[in-house]
C-alpha cells in the first residue's frame, strides 16, 4: 500500500496541539489535502503518460536525467568541505 502524500490525521493533531480547535484544524487540513491531491501525479497518471506516444520520448528523457538516492549520496560524498577548499587554495597560492 502506498504511503499517502499528506497525512491528514497527523496534520489535524498537530494543528490541535498548536491551539486550533478540531473544526478549524479539520477545515485547514481539508483545504491543504485538496490542494495536494489536485497537484500530485499518481502512478496511474504517469502510466497514462508513458503510453501516450507524444509524451513517451520526452518523459523518458526527463526520467533519464533523474538521479537515484544512491547517486545523490555518492555525489554529496565527493563534495569538498569549506576547509578542504581553503587548504587547496592555500596550497595553490604557495
Amino acid at each position: 500500500m502506498a504511503t499517502p502524500a499528506f497525512d491528514t490525521h497527523k496534520a489535524v493533531k498537530a494543528l490541535c496541539n498548536a491551539g486550533f480547535n478540531g473544526d478549524q484544524a479539520e477545515a485547514v487540513v481539508e483545504q491543504i489535502n485538496g490542494a495536494v491531491n489536485e497537484n500530485v501525479a499518481t502512478k496511474a497518471d504517469l502510466a497514462q503518460l508513458v503510453h501516450r506516444e507524444e509524451f513517451s520520448d520526452e518523459l523518458n528523457k526527463a526520467v533519464a536525467k533523474l538521479a537515484t538516492k544512491e547517486e545523490l549520496r555518492e555525489a554529496v560524498s565527493k563534495l569538498a568541505t569549506k576547509e578542504e577548499l581553503r587548504e587547496a587554495v592555500a596550497k595553490l597560492a604557495t
